[in-house]
C-alpha cells in the first residue's frame, strides 16, 4: 500500500515536471477552480485571486512561466495595469485577457489596438473552453520557439567568442612549445646572453599564455574573468608587449613608436589589451608576408584625445573624455580588399587563405565589449590599414569585471 502511494506521488511529480507552467489571475474563486480543472492535464496552473499577489511570484519564477491568463476587472488591480507591470519585467511573455464584461470592453478591437495581448476571451462564450485551450497552446508554443531562437543566438555568439579565444591561445602556444629547445641549444653552445634574453621573453609569453588560458576556461564555464595585473601607463603596456612579441614573432618588423600619453591608465585587463594589440600586429604581419613586403613597418602612436582632435579632425570619439587615451596603429601593408573590408569583423571572414577569420572578431569584441572602447579604420589600397582606438579611463573597478 505504501509502495503504491509513493509510486503515485512520484508519477505526479514527474508529470508536473513535464507540464508547461502558467499563471491564472481572477478574483472569482469559482473561475480559478474551473480553469485549473480544465487545464490541469496539460499545464501546471498557478492561480492567484489578485494581480498584486501574482507579480512577485512571476518575478521569482519567470524562467519557468510560459504564459499568463488574467481577468480584466478586478478590485485591487485591473488586468490592464497587471499587463503593463508584467511587460515591464518581460516584454515577451504572452498575456491573455479574459472578461465577462464584453458590453463594457467591446469585442476586443480597442483592447488589441492598445495592449497587443496574445488573446482576448469572453467568459461564458459557447466556445470559451476551446478558445482558452487553443489560445494558450499558440501562446506557449510561440513563446517557447522564441526562447529557443534566443538561446541559439546566444550560443552562436558564445561559440564564436570561444573560438576566438582558442585562436589567440594557438598563436601564443608556438613559442611556449619551441623556445625551451632553442634556449637549451644556446646554453650548450655557451651563448649565455642569448639564452637569458630568450628565456625572459619566454617567461613573458608564458604569463600571457597562462592568463589567456584562465580567460578561456572561465568563459567556457560562464564565470567572471578577473585577472589582476596592474598597468599604470598605456605606453608602458605597449612597450612591454612589443619587447615580448617582436622577439617571438616579428623579428623583421620595424616597430616605430611615438608614445605620448602622459596620464595613468589603470586597468586589470592587461592580457586582453595584449591580445587585441597582438591580433592587430599579426594581421599586419600576415598581409606583409602574403604580398612579399620587404620593408615591414608598424607605426604606433598614443596621445590624449584632446591632442588627437587637434591633429586628426574626426567625428569619432565624440562621447569620450579628452583625457582618454587614443592608440593609432598603422602598417605599410597592402590594405584590405574592398570586398572584405565591410565584413572583416564578422566571424570566420578572412582575407588570408590560412586565416581562421577570428582574429578581427576578437579585436572588435575586445575593444567594444570588454574594454568598452570604440574604434574605426582607414583603409588605403597598396598603402596600408590604420586603426584608431579610444579607450575610456574609468577608475571604478566594477567596470573591469568582464
Amino acid at each position: 500500500m505504501q509502495h503504491d502511494i509513493a509510486r503515485l506521488i512520484d508519477d505526479k511529480l514527474n508529470r508536473n515536471k513535464n507540464l508547461i507552467e502558467i499563471i491564472v489571475v481572477d478574483d472569482d474563486p469559482s473561475q480559478l477552480i474551473s480553469i485549473k480543472k480544465i487545464l490541469s492535464n496539460e499545464y501546471l496552473v498557478h492561480t492567484f485571486n489578485s494581480g498584486k499577489n501574482s507579480i512577485q511570484f512571476y518575478k521569482d519564477n519567470m524562467d519557468t512561466i510560459k504564459a499568463i491568463v488574467t481577468d480584466i476587472r478586478m478590485p485591487d488591480m485591473d488586468g490592464f495595469e497587471l499587463f503593463n507591470i508584467i511587460k515591464e519585467i518581460n516584454e515577451h511573455i504572452p498575456i491573455i485577457f479574459i472578461t465577462a464584461f464584453q458590453e463594457y470592453y467591446g469585442d476586443g478591437y480597442e483592447v488589441y489596438k492598445k495592449f497587443r495581448p496574445h488573446g482576448y476571451i469572453i467568459k461564458d462564450h459557447k466556445d470559451e473552453i476551446e478558445m482558452i485551450k487553443s489560445t494558450l497552446w499558440s501562446a506557449t508554443t510561440a513563446y517557447n520557439l522564441m526562447l529557443e531562437h534566443k538561446k541559439g543566438e546566444l550560443l552562436s555568439v558564445r561559440n564564436q567568442t570561444v573560438a576566438g579565444l582558442v585562436h589567440d591561445q594557438k598563436n601564443l602556444l608556438m613559442p611556449v612549445m619551441q623556445y625551451p629547445e632553442i634556449i637549451n641549444e644556446f646554453l650548450q653552445n655557451g651563448k649565455i646572453e642569448e639564452a637569458t634574453k630568450l628565456n625572459k621573453s619566454l617567461m613573458k609569453c608564458a604569463t600571457i599564455f597562462g592568463a589567456n588560458q584562465i580567460i578561456l576556461f572561465n568563459f567556457v564555464k560562464a564565470e567572471n574573468i578577473d585577472i589582476r595585473i596592474a598597468v599604470q601607463n598605456i605606453d608602458q603596456l605597449i612597450t612591454n608587449l612589443i619587447n615580448t612579441v617582436q622577439t617571438l614573432f616579428y623579428t623583421d618588423v620595424d616597430f616605430q613608436l611615438e608614445l605620448n600619453y602622459p596620464h595613468n591608465f589603470p586597468t586589470d585587463k592587461t592580457i586582453l589589451c595584449y591580445q587585441i594589440l597582438n591580433n592587430i600586429f599579426k594581421n599586419s604581419y600576415d598581409a606583409f608576408c602574403a604580398y612579399n613586403r620587404r620593408e615591414k613597418i608598424i607605426t604606433i602612436k598614443t596621445m590624449p584625445l584632446s591632442q588627437f582632435k587637434e591633429h586628426y579632425p574626426s567625428e569619432h570619439f565624440s562621447n569620450n573624455d579628452n583625457n582618454d587615451p587614443v592608440i593609432i596603429i598603422k602598417d605599410n601593408g597592402p590594405g584590405v580588399s574592398e570586398n572584405i573590408f565591410d565584413k572583416m569583423f564578422n566571424a570566420y571572414v578572412s582575407s588570408s587563405k590560412t586565416g581562421s577569420g577570428l582574429g578581427c572578431l576578437m579585436i572588435k569584441k575586445g575593444i567594444e565589449e570588454y574594454l568598452k572602447g570604440s574604434f574605426y579604420l582607414e583603409n588605403t589600397q597598396n598603402e596600408g590599414l590604420v586603426y584608431y582606438i579610444c579607450l575610456p579611463v574609468i577608475v571604478n573597478n566594477d567596470f573591469f569585471g568582464v
